[in-house]
């Protein structure tokens, strides 16, 4: 299982985790190194926003 956190660009945990995708500001999806599975629910959730947890099973 893979777990996916929307976490704000500047935060002081970065380096915590490694960075997947890019969201814009109109919390869209810009892209992802993901599964098509795993970038299907994060569109589905659109508009993103910072504290979102997906889990994704492989």
């Amino acid at each position: 299982m893979t777990t996916f956190y929307i976490v704000p660009a500047i935060t002081d945990q970065a380096g915590q985790w490694r960075d997947v995708g890019i969201m814009s500001s109109q919390g869209t999806l810009v892209c992802l190194d993901a599964s098509p599975a795993a970038g299907a629910a994060f569109r589905e959730s659109e508009p993103l926003m910072a504290g979102l947890v997906f889990y994704n099973e492989r």
